[in-house]
């Protein structure tokens, strides 16, 4: 009932188990509310698709920041910056699955954030409405939002108020111009429409 030839792997393979749970024993995951003011020692990202952004620019565009105390609040206003900076990108699904607060020898705080960016959507179309005639070639100039382009939110906003100020600048005073989406999730694509009345 002895096997003394495969006693020793089997105890040197224990070990090499055991090692890396010993190394870790100084890192342990905290709530939000544990890491509050404790030294923020490193941000990093894990990108599970796309990454439209450095990484460096995502840290400049968060509250919470390295060498400085975490602010719970400063958090979640973080994550929600973020999932912005995607949506104007075109990634109108992006979520955050994860986000791993770790704290090394009861000092350091490590925050880990995981992004997907999930599919970037496209416009489908982008139409013009008109209440009464006019030419559309010179409307259509004044959009930066392309049939077929990445669909970006802040674009069709602009679009709105571009529209607006040149009708107004042609002396239609009262025009109005308001943008209407149909949003297609299997597809991930947006059809944009701008109803425009060219009121004097």
């Amino acid at each position: 009932g002895h096997w003394p030839q495969e006693g020793f792997p089997v105890r040197a393979f224990l070990l090499f188990l055991l090692l890396p749970a010993l190394v870790l024993a100084q890192e342990r995951e905290l709530t939000l509310a544990e890491a509050q003011g404790k030294k923020v020692k490193e941000i990093r990202f894990v990108h599970l698709r796309d990454k439209p952004f450095r990484n460096p620019d995502l840290r400049a565009a968060m509250q919470t920041r390295e060498d400085e105390p975490f602010q719970r609040r400063f958090f979640r206003a973080d994550l929600s910056v973020i999932e912005d900076l995607y949506r104007s990108e075109g990634y109108m699904e992006v979520t955050l699955p994860g986000k791993i607060l770790v704290l090394e020898d009861e000092r350091d705080l490590h925050l880990i954030l995981r992004i997907d960016s999930k599919a970037r959507w496209l416009a489908a179309d982008v139409r013009l409405e008109l209440a009464a005639p006019y030419d559309t070639t010179v409307l259509r100039q004044q959009l930066q939002l392309v049939p077929g382009g990445v669909f970006r939110y802040s674009q069709v906003v602009q679009g709105e108020r571009q529209l607006l100020s040149f009708l107004n600048s042609r002396g239609h005073a009262r025009a109005t111009v308001q943008n209407e989406l149909h949003m297609d999730p299997t597809a991930h694509q947006v059809e944009v429409i701008y109803r425009v009345n060219p009121e004097k």
